[in-house]
């Protein structure tokens, strides 16, 4: 019973993997087609560093965002 569970969630894991790779893949086709300039980002660590910031960060950036997007039009 427990390999199977852990089957499922290799097998989980292996279609999450492989549907980033392939976005990424387009992404970059994409960026090539239409000659956008492109950078390449290590996120290591970003998650743990999410974390350790308030909670209220989120709504911050979020209404700073629009404000922005808003003001642009």
């Amino acid at each position: 019973m427990l390999g199977r569970i852990r089957s499922y969630h290799k097998k989980a894991r292996n279609i999450i993997i492989d549907w980033a790779r392939k976005t990424s893949l387009e992404i970059v086709l994409l960026a090539k087609r239409l000659v956008y300039a492109m950078a390449r980002e290590d996120l290591a660590g970003h998650i743990e560093a999410l974390r350790k910031l308030p909670k209220d960060h989120k709504i911050k950036t979020n209404h700073y965002g629009i404000f922005k997007a808003w003001k642009m039009n």
